[in-house]
């Protein structure tokens, strides 16, 4: 057909007319657009939720410990308030290791070094002034084996010195050792060296074998420290 060379009789219809940003700003306000996320922007990683009655159980158990040592007829069981710290504490610390690996940001350095970085100056501090002291107080034959008690604690072993060379912690003669109650700073910095590794270990392992693993060495600690106390 001729027709179909000839040009088209229909109207043309007009462009559609897309609104632009002022009508948009009109009906639904101003029109705000983002640019997508930068590979390379620092996600931030969602924190565990700070709980204050741990700090303040913590705190209680420290008292009823100071109060033990400073008058002990007004308390005689103050010093289970070392063990209610440790337990908090250890709750509290695997808390924080199992949120960071089901987050997947936790590294085994990052840990260790926030460790470090708290548990450290005050150590140092404190075994520095112990010995300056002992030094102006005490004879010379009896400075050489504080400064060793000093070592053994800034490697976090000030429980190993005092069984080794005191042999209880309840003795007489370990009650002279003015480095004495760092003993409890080397066990909690022994639980934080061994703990995360463990976790690490377990994170990827079937539930069963974590029971199993963690029956165990709970039974184990549990005869240890029988055999450790048949004495007494």
């Amino acid at each position: 057909s001729l027709n179909a060379f000839e040009p088209d009789a229909r109207p043309i219809p007009p462009p559609v007319k897309r609104p632009g940003e002022a009508e948009v700003a009109a009906l639904h306000g101003p029109c705000h657009t983002s640019a997508p996320p930068s590979p390379f922007a620092v996600r931030r990683a969602p924190r565990m939720k700070y709980v204050p009655a741990l700090d303040g159980l913590r705190a209680v158990a420290i008292l009823g410990v100071l109060v033990f040592h400073a008058l002990p007829g007004t308390l005689p069981g103050g010093f289970t308030g070392v063990d209610v710290f440790f337990v908090l504490s250890g709750y509290l610390i695997a808390s924080v290791i199992l949120f960071d690996l089901r987050d997947g940001s936790f590294t085994l350095r990052e840990f260790y070094l926030r460790r470090i970085q708290r548990l450290l100056p005050n150590a140092v501090v404190t075994v520095l002034c112990t010995v300056a002291l002992a030094v102006v107080v005490l004879l010379p034959s009896s400075v050489a084996p504080v400064a060793e008690h000093g070592l053994w604690t800034l490697f976090n072993l000030s429980n190993i010195y005092i069984w080794r060379n005191f042999g209880d912690y309840w003795q007489d003669v370990a009650a002279a050792a003015p480095l004495l109650h760092t003993w409890s700073l080397a066990v909690e910095e022994q639980f934080y060296l061994l703990l995360p590794i463990t976790l690490l270990l377990l994170a990827r392992r079937r539930w069963t074998t974590t029971l199993s693993v963690v029956a165990g060495l709970a039974t184990a600690s549990y005869f240890l420290a029988l055999h450790g106390t048949a004495a007494d």
